[in-house]
């Protein structure tokens, strides 16, 4: 039976949390993308209520969702160690991890559009005098 776990972030609300499938894993390891199947696995295991998505949540927000993803895949990473996988795991997370700005930076652009009208990153002139 597949391990879960409810963790409530503020401001996010319930999260559930679950173990992570090893075939997912598996895939994820093999891929051309290991970024891209790794951040997939993520939402795997990851149910936030609707609405929200993982690349606007905050790093404390995710902060508690990490710390809650090794306790329910303590077993899968105990067994990771054994077999000596826990080094291309921190490979695999350090590969997420260096992605997740690229999801901030999405977010942020969206939020600016949405929220002022602009295109982040655009530069705007003084209005000139006559």
């Amino acid at each position: 039976m597949r391990k879960s776990l409810i963790i409530t972030v503020k401001d996010v609300g319930e999260v559930t949390v679950k173990e992570v499938s090893p075939f997912a894993l598996y895939r994820a390891l093999n891929s051309a993308d290991k970024a891209g199947e790794m951040i997939s696995l993520l939402t795997d295991c990851v149910d936030l209520p609707e609405g929200k998505r993982l690349q606007d949540l905050w790093p404390s927000e995710i902060e508690q969702i990490v710390e809650s993803f090794v306790e329910v895949n303590s077993a899968f990473l105990g067994i990771a160690d054994k077999l000596g996988l826990k080094g291309m795991l921190v490979g695999l997370s350090a590969m997420v991890t260096q992605n997740l700005p690229k999801l901030f930076a999405e977010s942020y652009r969206q939020v600016m559009e949405s929220a002022l009208g602009t295109t982040a990153g655009a530069v705007s002139s003084p209005p000139s005098t006559p």
